[in-house]
């Protein structure tokens, strides 16, 4: 049984979430035109249904949903970070290391927007009513969307 798979936009790796009870995240690498397994974890949730599980668009990062948010493992080391969410993930965006990304949840009315930077953590914690909210990163801030508004968000480092 297949929960999820993923696969890189240049074709080199791909991930599959699999299997019944171990359910494993097991994650290929594509070596002298063979792929060849180079990371495998037993999951500690078990699913019943289909995951998120995807690649940074440049591919140096997978990102797989947990019960409580988000899990990003770096594809060079798989080590992890948690980011945590509220309730359901809407939507999730891992352009790449050092790029701007979020995760957008929703639990009742609220939606949390949390904007995230493999670099720098957490970078913000908004908070809007239920509805459509886009996210448009720039140099040094990001631009929120929503209930007919256009908010920006200047990025202070340091």
């Amino acid at each position: 049984v297949t929960y999820a798979c993923a696969l890189t936009d240049d074709g080199n790796r791909f991930a599959a979430v699999t299997g019944l009870y171990p359910q494993q995240l097991v994650c290929f690498e594509l070596r002298n035109d063979e792929y060849i397994a180079v990371f495998r974890m037993n999951m500690t949730d078990i699913y019943r249904r289909n995951i998120l599980l995807d690649y940074s668009d440049d591919g140096k990062l997978l990102y797989i949903e947990n019960p409580d948010g988000i899990d990003i493992y770096s594809t060079a080391t798989f080590l992890k970070k948690k980011i945590e969410a509220v309730g359901n993930i809407e939507a999730v965006r891992f352009p790449g290391e050092k790029e701007m990304s979020y995760i957008l949840s929703s639990q009742d009315e609220q939606n949390l927007l949390r904007v995230y930077r493999s670099d720098l953590g957490g970078i913000a914690d908004l908070y809007f009513p239920a509805g459509d909210i886009y996210f448009y990163p720039a140099a040094g801030c990001f631009y929120v969307g929503v209930e007919g508004r256009i908010l920006r968000y200047d990025i202070i480092e340091g």
